[in-house]
């Protein structure tokens, strides 16, 4: 016996979706997640040796730039913007909402050595021998996941 009240679509859809596990873009996008760093979680599958190895030199460096001095909060701006047109010449681009964080959260040590670490990257003075892009890095900083997975912040 069907009821007299309207059908709630959207509840219906919401009630439908509320269990559903979308995949991992990779997964319809068949790439490997090494492809997906901006897209991953936890639950979007494990990377390779080598961008495993990667991440690894990647936390050991920026762990060595945490326990340095921190930034002059007023080069802070203006080293950010020069480090992300140099990133935009090299082709990579960087999420507003990400820079808009970047600023907000500047006092922090561990945005701070992000930044040096961007800047690292920019002039290919990393300690660790590894290759790791720019648009690499930033897909890092630009997925709140992966950066607390990997970055620890």
């Amino acid at each position: 016996m069907l009821d007299d009240k309207p059908l709630d679509i959207e509840d219906a859809l919401n009630r439908l979706l509320e269990n559903y596990e979308f995949p991992f873009p990779c997964s319809y996008l068949g790439v490997a997640p090494d492809d997906c760093l901006l897209f991953w979680n936890e639950r979007g599958g494990a990377f390779s040796r080598d961008m495993a190895s990667k991440l690894d030199a990647l936390c050991n460096e920026f762990q060595e730039i945490l326990v340095s001095p921190l930034l002059p909060l007023m080069q802070f701006p203006a080293r950010l913007s020069q480090s992300l047109v140099r990133a935009q010449q090299e082709g990579a681009y960087f999420f507003a909402a990400t820079y808009s964080e970047f600023l907000e959260k500047r006092e922090l040590p561990e945005w701070q050595a992000a930044l040096v670490m961007l800047e690292r990257l920019l002039n290919r003075r990393t300690a660790h021998v590894f290759n790791f892009s720019i648009k690499q890095y930033l897909a890092v900083l630009a997925n709140p996941e992966l950066r607390s997975h990997v970055l620890e912040f």
